[in-house]
């Protein structure tokens, strides 16, 4: 998945600009030209790259963490575990047992009045391998359709790639080695090696489609709709790295505005514009960037607040399935006369606060004694039933916990919008005002 922010567009076209001013022969008005448009499309690209991507992060902090007892065939995968291998393969510069290894050989070539490195060898390997969560269930990863990792090298164009339909697959690993020079004898070749690998025993964060394989085991696998990531970063680490590019959608108006008044000038210069319209085609031209700004800016706090609503449905939808466990729970211990009537009482209060509310931390505090009650008797809690009830309410309880987190992120990245200038006038115009917060004891 790309990251995008606003360091990287001012590189990239400061870089480009550079480039355009290097050539001899070229008159000024064509390098002002092609200056603006260095400015123009590499921002429009990123911009829109950016959006893109903003939707498809929203779509992945939607799911909550979930253990392997909880997959689902069709349903998205989205869990943290550590890496699993009944076979590995070896990594061709450190013979590292890896599933996955990325293998790069750079020589250092002269092109004419300058010298670069040039890679000479790309390759990339891989097996399946499995996930292991934290209560010791395994479920299986499978790489294919991978289509970048984190190495900093791009991968080898290859047959095997080309039918893949997902451009944001990735997986992240470790080197083994960096840069490292190749050795001849006792002369050092102008040759260097990079190997990037992902071991077994490394920690992850895996989201991807569920399917069953052939053997009709579940496998978390890359979609047409959903891309198979694998990062050595904990979910809520590889999201806020992509929210670091926010201020794209804003800044990048700027720039263009720059680069917009640039070209009108090169047309001037060109004679193709007449100078007395240099001011209608600058007020026109940028008063339309102006205006997409606005557009942009409230359909972004638009969006935000949607993403709010669906937020808070995904919390009240667990708190249901949280408030439908309980009465199962119930039917497993009938029959213990003395516990009963506790188990009763307590239900009854959960049901009262399940909604979302002021009181909801009593809720949350009825779970919490109706599961410590139930700890005073092993009889019960051999009960293979019980036991399968008691992970479903414990997991839960923590998708409670993170759909409430991600409202409360959503909820703050919306209220931050609609409080700083300049875009709190348009929430002024627009009536917007900012959500509360849900502060659930206990939780």
């Amino acid at each position: 998945m790309e990251r995008v922010n606003i360091s990287l567009i001012v590189f990239v076209v400061l870089l480009l600009s550079f480039i355009v001013v290097i050539p001899e022969g070229l008159s000024e008005d064509i390098k002002l030209f092609l200056i603006s448009m260095t400015i123009i499309l590499p921002t429009l690209y990123f911009r829109n790259l950016y959006k893109k991507m903003d939707d498809l992060v929203f779509k992945i902090e939607r799911i909550p963490l979930m253990d392997v007892n909880e997959v689902t065939e069709g349903v998205p995968f989205s869990g943290e575990g550590v890496v699993e291998a009944e076979n590995t393969i070896n990594s061709p510069h450190t013979n590292t047992p890896c599933v996955y290894y990325h293998y790069v050989i750079e020589e250092y070539r002269r092109t004419g009045k300058s010298s670069t490195w040039t890679v000479t060898k790309n390759e990339v390997n891989y097996v399946p391998f499995y996930i292991k969560d934290r209560r010791g269930n395994r479920i299986k990863v499978e790489p294919k359709g991978i289509d970048k990792d984190m190495s900093e090298f791009s991968f080898p164009i290859s047959s095997k790639y080309f039918a893949q339909k997902q451009y944001y697959s990735e997986i992240d690993g470790t080197y083994t080695v960096r840069y490292k020079s190749l050795q001849t004898g006792f002369l050092e070749s102008k040759k260097r090696a990079s190997e990037y690998v992902l071991k077994p025993g490394q920690k992850v964060y895996v989201i991807g489609m569920v399917k069953k394989n052939e053997n009709g085991e579940m496998v978390v696998v890359e979609d047409n709709d959903w891309p198979l990531i694998i990062s050595l970063k904990t979910k809520d680490e590889y999201i806020d790295e992509f929210r670091k590019g926010e201020s794209v959608l804003f800044w990048s108006h700027i720039i263009l505005s720059i680069g917009y008044t640039l070209f009108i000038i090169s047309l001037i210069s060109f004679g193709i514009l007449n100078l007395l319209l240099f001011v209608p085609a600058f007020l026109i031209g940028n008063g339309f960037i102006l205006g997409s700004t606005l557009f942009t800016t409230y359909n972004r706090i638009i969006e935000l607040e949607e993403r709010c609503k669906n937020a808070l449905s995904t919390v009240e939808i667990e708190l249901k399935r949280r408030a439908e466990l309980i009465p199962q729970l119930v039917n497993v211990v009938k029959g213990y006369k003395e516990y009963e009537s506790t188990v009763q009482k307590l239900l009854t209060e959960v049901r009262t606060h399940v909604v979302l509310s002021s009181s909801e931390s009593k809720g949350l505090n009825s779970v919490s004694s109706l599961i410590a009650n139930i700890e005073k008797y092993p009889e019960i809690k051999a009960s293979e039933q019980f036991k399968n009830l008691m992970t479903e309410l414990t997991d839960t309880e923590e998708r409670i916990a993170q759909t409430r987190e991600l409202y409360n992120k959503t909820a703050l990245r919306y209220n931050n919008m609609i409080s700083q200038f300049p875009t709190s006038l348009i929430a002024l115009i627009a009536r917007k005002k900012k959500k509360d917060f849900l502060n659930f004891e206990n939780m």
